[in-house]
Formats: structure tokens, C-alpha cells, sequence
């Protein structure tokens, strides 16, 4: 229970650092990525944790996530370009070139399955290091931390909201 609320009170302690830091650009690729280090950090804790790893096991399993995850941010770097183009020439109006929508807006969603297959791959990756029931928690896990960060964001947008 102790190591519980250690936790919980962790996660609220990084989400609020990293909600207090500014989310600018550092100019290098994978933009807007900074802030999520700390949050990162975390969740390689809860999942070392969770996943009841040796220390060269762990090593392999964060080697391949991170490349995976540069990966996947490549991808979503070149999916807020193209949502950025699509804007722009949607912002024409009448001017706009349909043609060159429709183009932009393929390319988007051929870059959205994009990321979902890298993700897939990833997964059936990990056959080599995890056991299957690893994977398994890897997987519930990984779908828990999403939901309880965004629900942590939420609460604290909303209080910030209420101090305006």
C-alpha cells in the first residue's frame, strides 16, 4: 500500500513539474518532446516494476522502445507537417487547390496506419525478450499510464482553469 501511494504521489509531483515547463520547441527534431522526459521517466519505473525485470532484460526491452519510439515520433513529426499544409490550404477557401487536399489528406492517413503498424511490429518484437504474459502486462500497462496521465493533465487543466 505504501509503495502505492509513493507512486501516486510521484506521478502527481512529475505531472505538475512538467505542466509548470514551458512547451516550446528546443529546435531539435522530435519537437515538443522535453517536457514528456520526466513523465517517461516514470513510466519506465512502473513498468520495471510491473514487469518484474533483470537488469540486462530491462536494458534490452528500453534499447528497442526507444528506438522504436524515435521511430514513431519521425513519424508524427512528418503527420503535424502535413496537418500544418492541410491547414494552410484549407485556410484558402475558395483558392484552395482540391486536389492538392485530397493528396495531403492520404498521405496523413497513410501516415497514421503508419504509426499503428510500427507500434503492432513493436510489439511482436518484444517475443525475444518478454514472455508472453510479460507482453501481456506490457500491454495493459502501457493503456493504464495513458489513461491515468491523461486523466491527471485533465484534473490539472481544470484546476488551473477555476484559479483564472
Amino acid at each position: 500500500m505504501n509503495k502505492l501511494i509513493f507512486v501516486i504521489v510521484l506521478s502527481f509531483t512529475i505531472v505538475s513539474i512538467v505542466l509548470s515547463q514551458d512547451m516550446q520547441p528546443e529546435g531539435g527534431s522530435h519537437r515538443r518532446r522535453a517536457p514528456m522526459k520526466k513523465i517517461e521517466e516514470l513510466e519506465k519505473i512502473k513498468l520495471l516494476d510491473i514487469l518484474n525485470l533483470d537488469e540486462a532484460t530491462s536494458a534490452k526491452l528500453f534499447t528497442r522502445r526507444n528506438q522504436d519510439r524515435t521511430k514513431i515520433w519521425d513519424i508524427e513529426d512528418r503527420i503535424n507537417d502535413d496537418l500544418q499544409n492541410i491547414e494552410n490550404e484549407v485556410k484558402k477557401g475558395k483558392d484552395a487547390d482540391l486536389s492538392k487536399i485530397q493528396k495531403m489528406n492520404e498521405e496523413y492517413l497513410n501516415l497514421t496506419m503508419e504509426v499503428e503498424k510500427e507500434k503492432q511490429n513493436y510489439l511482436r518484437s518484444l517475443s525475444d525478450i518478454l514472455t508472453p504474459q510479460q507482453i501481456g502486462k506490457y500491454i495493459v500497462f502501457e493503456r493504464k499510464f495513458r489513461e491515468e496521465i491523461r486523466d491527471l493533465l485533465m484534473k490539472e487543466r481544470i484546476k488551473r482553469n477555476r484559479q483564472k
